[in-house]
């Protein structure tokens, strides 16, 4: 959220844009798979023709997440846009209402049962390459039907992969309604979950605040194998992060190189163990000409050091108002920390303690990031 001081911000380009970032605390945008236009080179503009005899390849399991490096994820965020074709022709076969059918499915399969012989169709990372899975229920040679019907009507074979899924598209929608159901939605402020998504190895993927371990022993009692349960940043039971790494929030945030900023911040910022707080503050644009506001995230670290500790596990999604604020124009914001850990060795949330707060205001310039960085605020975790 944010408010402009005396009429000074000027909104442009009606709601900005809305990038994938997996950060913490957010004023503006975005969700899980942090800044593709991190990376200082172009990212592709094409990616070519198919090779030949290329054919839709079967993988086990199925492929999930985005890469976090800066350069891959440039690459990964173009390749989305230049594979949609293929995303869609996937779809279609998946979800014939979608579109004309092309006659090439099983003619044994129930067409109203769809839902219950496909996953949920995704776009992932895999081998260096942006590609589109498709989850199915059956064994190896069920699997490798459907591969060789999708060749034959995609425009990039290589670029789509089938896998095996023991959680229909059904189920999962099923699932997903009563967890939802249970314990409320993430916009409510005591909800204990984070959000319901995708597929890792052919489960649904549930996100919980990282204090919430009654709340995980109780959904895995219910739904057993069916879904993979993350903490936080973790994975729970295990602890750790999940198969993409640590998520590219976590990581030390970049020099002081953004955009000129002055700041008034609060003197102390007292948080529980497990959940997050929401403080205001204030910026002023001290370059000698406009900028855009940039993006900001909240990030707990080590006192002294850039060694991200705690951000936002939430993978939110928000469209994004780009202010335009004249030389010395103030904006005034809100922000929100959270305790979500970022080190396993910690826990699912940071301990009780002394840290300190820092907001990271990245600012695009092209294909470039640079962060502006605000002095250190004293950030006490209590239990």
């Amino acid at each position: 959220m944010a408010e402009v001081d005396d009429g000074i911000g000027k909104p442009r380009n009606g709601f900005g844009w809305c990038r994938r970032l997996a950060t913490a605390g957010f004023v503006f945008a975005a969700v899980t798979a942090a800044t593709a236009a991190a990376d200082t080179t172009s990212p592709p503009s094409t990616i070519g023709p198919p090779p030949p005899g290329a054919v839709v390849r079967v993988v086990d399991p199925c492929p999930g997440g985005a890469p976090q490096d800066a350069a891959s994820q440039a690459k990964y965020f173009a390749e989305q846009t230049l594979i949609l074709p293929t995303l869609g022709a996937a779809q279609e076969y998946v979800k014939p209402e979608l579109g004309p059918s092309s006659g090439t499915r099983l003619a044994t399969e129930d067409q109203a049962n769809l839902s219950d012989r496909f996953g949920a169709i995704g776009v992932a990372w895999l081998n260096g390459e942006t590609v589109v899975y498709v989850p199915a229920v059956g064994d190896r040679s069920v699997l490798e039907v459907h591969a060789a019907a999708l060749t034959k009507r995609v425009p990039r074979p290589d670029r789509l992969v089938v896998c095996p899924t023991a959680l229909s598209e059904g189920r999962s929608r099923q699932i997903a309604a009563e967890i939802s159901a249970k314990y409320g939605s993430s916009f409510e402020p005591d909800s204990p979950l984070y959000g319901i998504d995708g597929y890792v190895g052919g489960r649904l993927i549930v996100r919980l605040r990282s204090d919430a371990a009654e709340v995980a022993a109780e959904i895995r009692a219910t739904y057993g194998p069916d879904v993979a349960i993350r903490r936080g940043h973790l994975l729970w039971p295990e602890g750790t992060f999940p198969a993409t790494g640590k998520p590219y929030a976590c990581r030390p945030f970049g020099k002081n190189a953004g955009p000129k900023i002055r700041w008034e911040l609060p003197k102390q910022v007292v948080i529980k163990a497990g959940r997050s707080t929401t403080f205001a503050f204030k910026t002023t644009n001290a370059e000698r000409v406009s900028v855009e506001l940039p993006i900001f995230r909240a990030v707990l670290v080590r006192p002294g050091t850039n060694m991200v500790v705690a951000t936002d596990a939430r993978e939110l999604a928000y469209a994004a108002v780009g202010f335009e604020v004249p030389p010395g124009g103030t904006v005034k914001l809100f922000a929100e920390t959270f305790t979500d850990s970022c080190d396993p060795t910690l826990g699912y949330s940071v301990p009780a303690g002394q840290y300190q707060l820092r907001i990271v205001a990245t600012s695009f310039i092209g294909a470039v990031s640079l962060d502006s960085i605000s002095p250190a605020i004293p950030v006490r975790v209590v239990p």
